[in-house]
């Protein structure tokens, strides 16, 4: 609710926590065991596609590290 300091200003306040902003990109990064792939150095990867294409596909040594990716390119 707002109120008067002197005539003609006027302070009010808005609650804007409820607000979540509007964000185009979503940024992520991930270091694990993969079978194949670049080591020590930074990849941009976009796609579940591209990640298979670059360090193969998951084994029981990988899935984890792998499926956490995949899921996260799958829902960003």
């Amino acid at each position: 609710m707002g109120f008067q300091l002197s005539p003609g200003i006027s302070v009010t306040e808005y609650d804007l926590t409820t607000i979540v902003p509007a964000v185009a990109t979503t940024i992520g990064a991930i270091a694990g065991p993969f079978r194949w792939g670049p080591a020590n150095t930074p990849m941009l990867i976009e796609s579940e596609e591209g990640l298979a294409t670059l360090f193969g596909y998951p084994d029981n040594e990988t899935a984890n590290t792998w499926f956490t990716a995949s899921s996260f390119l799958a829902y960003t």
